[in-house]
């Protein structure tokens, strides 16, 4: 075999070693037998990624000519953990795209830099990706066979590859590096390892929805509601007919939404906005009438293709039935079992049957505490925690107590029977910690509900829909569990709860179902660098506050749980040290360690640096450059302003000393970082494997 010559080569061998399918990619420049000039991205050989390449044919062809790249071949078996594909940014708004597609996660996986933009290598369930592509209206490229887009991730390009109809795998390839750009430049890693990462399961819940949405949208009739075009196009000759189901409560709600859809179908460019935010006004005002806002919704999207806004704008139309609901008074609730409060509806009550205090009162003490003093009925506790201190896992114990019967973890019992199971909305979507967490407490797969369907277990509706607030009714009705868990509020609504209006809706929504069926609700939260939940206004609405911390960098796996808010009582405050198959409780908790003065900054501010930076190192040494902007987005680093987003890292390094001071050693050192490269990093001198995982 040839001598390793180019840093082309070296980079295919070891990916070859770490069994990916790596190819020799043509020279810019380069001419072909038919005289064709390459552009440096041409894979060498017509049957190239049909077969796997040997270390050898690699060295040889790459060596050949000077200028000779590499690429990974994509698809069925072509990466190390089976199915590979690339997620690649290759437009505008396409980074965005990509954070939508994977809910925000920060997924650690191979990586790197192109001229348009970054790839990122994934495992994937790939026949199932196909079949979730095809029913959300991902469009394949004709001339790139395996290479999908959609509308609604716009600038992302999905490099999935698959099989074609004659069995055969598509040919499909992505130039990585250090193989030369467009511009010259040489492509560079964004990473430093070579493992890809599986898809995460927030990736396939999206497309499921967006599969459903396509198909609602592909309907021609939905509830009564239909439209006819009159043998031209969609704005020319096009007549809009609605049809209203027959309810004899309220037949004129019906006969509004056929108007007000009518009225819009009709409008050209020009009169088509300020007809959209009328009728949706006029509509947000009766949405609790007979017709249900998915009917409204699905009207109004129809009425919308037929004045030619065009599919792509339809986001219009939800924006502006949101900003509706937040202005809007409710004009009536004629519903079944809601018939008496509405305007026109009897108010004899008020005469003999008004409510005061005392009848709150009775209400409250007939559903008191699920755990006295911590956990209370018909309520929201937050459990608020910094990032992987073990909020889930504590949580996920307390219900393997209430499912064993076992006493809570102060010693006092709860007042669930035993065999109590459990309901989690997973917003986090770590389906396999959540499985993982459970096994290890030895609790059942089944004792822990889902609020879906079992053929489509990884889609939750969110917390505030009107789907979320039926369901959890009947769940309760039906399945009685001991209480609803969310894990974590942060992704549980798509409003903004930042702002009052809507934060009003979201959690309204939640806290009516908590009255109405008496269910207490644990909701998981981050904290900010102050120890307080990461939205004020959910402080507002909770009844109890539970703050999980950890005292003491240098022993992290002892942790300190005490009530930081409540109504009642305060009880004492317990501590707890995290086993993998347990948790030990006292009620002796570690004392908050306090900083000495450095350097004139806020104690608590490097504590909690501090907490964080020990957390971040325990499991294998960082890039600085990864901590400060890992410690940034976690609200640790103050960033001066927008304009300017590079943190002050000194706090950082008062958190380093504080650590050093307390006894856990902080090296310098040098990590790879890619192919050729490598970064300054910090990594624990001695350290153990924490207790437990330290994701959760």
């Amino acid at each position: 075999m040839n001598t390793v010559e180019s840093p082309c080569l070296h980079a295919a061998l070891e990916l070859f070693a770490a069994g990916y399918w790596p190819v020799a990619i043509r020279a810019k420049g380069e001419r072909t037998q038919t005289g064709k000039t390459c552009n440096g991205k041409e894979p060498i050989g017509a049957g190239w990624g049909l077969e796997r390449w040997t270390a050898e044919r690699l060295a040889n062809v790459i060596n050949a000519r000077a200028g000779r790249g590499v690429g990974l071949c994509l698809g069925p078996g072509r990466g190390p953990g089976g199915w590979l594909i690339d997620v690649e940014v290759d437009g505008e708004g396409g980074e965005e795209s990509y954070l939508r597609l994977v809910g925000g996660e920060v997924v650690d996986t191979v990586a790197w830099e192109s001229t348009r933009g970054r790839h990122r290598l994934f495992v994937v369930s790939g026949e199932h990706l196909l079949d979730l592509l095809a029913r959300a209206g991902a469009k394949e490229s004709a001339a790139a066979p395996g290479v999908y887009h959609l509308e609604a991730l716009a600038g992302l390009e999905l490099r999935v590859g698959g099989t074609k109809a004659d069995g055969t795998v598509k040919q499909l390839q992505s130039v990585c590096p250090p193989t030369p750009g467009t511009d010259g430049t040489p492509r560079e890693w964004a990473c430093d390892h070579l493992e890809p990462s599986e898809l995460p399961e927030r990736a396939y819940a999206l497309l499921e929805a967006l599969g459903e949405r396509q198909a609602v949208q592909n309907e021609p009739e939905r509830n009564g509601y239909h439209h006819e075009a009159n043998g031209h196009a969609e704005r020319n000759g096009h007549q809009h007919r609605t049809s209203a189901p027959e309810d004899e409560r309220k037949p004129w709600a019906y006969r509004m939404l056929d108007a007000e859809v009518q009225a819009l179908a009709s409008k050209t460019e020009g009169e088509r906005h300020a007809q959209l935010l009328g009728c949706t006004m006029r509509l947000a005002g009766v949405h609790k009438a007979v017709p249900t806002e998915q009917e409204i919704l699905a009207a109004l999207h129809r009425a919308a293709l037929a004045c030619g806004m065009g599919r792509a704008r339809l986001g219009e139309v939800g924006e502006a039935w949101r900003s509706a609901l937040d202005r809007a008074e409710p004009r009536m609730d004629l519903r079944a079992g809601k018939g008496d409060q509405g305007a026109g509806a009897s108010i004899e009550w008020v005469d003999a049957d008004c409510a005061t205090l005392a009848h709150v009162e009775s209400l409250l003490d007939q559903t008191p505490y699920l755990w006295n003093l911590w956990i209370p009925s018909g309520a929201i506790t937050a459990i608020g925690a910094p990032p992987g201190v073990g909020k889930t896992r504590i949580v996920a114990e307390w219900c393997a107590r209430l499912y064993r019967g076992e006493p809570m973890p102060d010693g006092s019992s709860s007042s669930a029977p035993a065999g109590s199971r459990t309901l989690w909305l997973c917003y986090d979507r770590n389906w396999r910690g959540l499985i993982r967490t459970f096994k290890q407490y030895a609790v059942p797969m089944d004792a822990v509900l889902l609020p879906t369907h079992r053929d489509r277990p990884l889609t939750i509706p969110d917390i505030d829909s009107q789907e979320a607030v039926a369901v959890l009714k009947r769940f309760a009705e039906v399945h009685k569990p001991a209480a609803i868990v969310i894990d974590t509020t942060t992704y549980s609504s798509a409003l903004n709860t930042g702002k009052p209006n809507e934060a009003k809706r979201m959690y309204d929504a939640l806290m009516d179902v908590l009255a109405d069926t008496g269910l207490p609700c644990l909701a998981l939260f981050h904290l900010n660098k102050e120890g307080e939940l990461l939205n004020r206004r959910a402080l507002e609405r909770v009844r109890v506050k539970i703050d999980i911390t950890i005292p003491d960098p240098a022993t992290p796996s002892a942790l300190r749980i005490e009530v930081a808010k409540t109504d009642d009582k305060r009880p004492p405050a317990i501590g707890a040290v995290m086993h993998d198959d347990r948790v030990e409780y006292d009620l002796s908790p570690p004392e908050t360690a306090e900083l000495p003065s450095t350097r004139g900054r806020k104690p608590s501010s490097s504590v909690g640096l501090a907490n964080f930076l020990r957390e971040f190192l325990a499991e294998r040494p960082a890039a600085v450059m990864d901590i400060i902007n890992a410690a940034r987005d976690a609200g640790l680093l103050k960033v001066p302003s927008p304009k300017d987003p590079k943190p002050s890292i000194s706090p950082l390094y008062d958190a380093r000393d504080w650590l050093e001071r307390q006894g856990v050693t902080i090296e310098d050192m040098q990590i790879p970082r890619g192919i050729g490269r490598s970064l300054k990093a910090w990594g624990i001198g001695t350290r153990g494997a924490p207790d437990g995982d330290s994701e959760f």
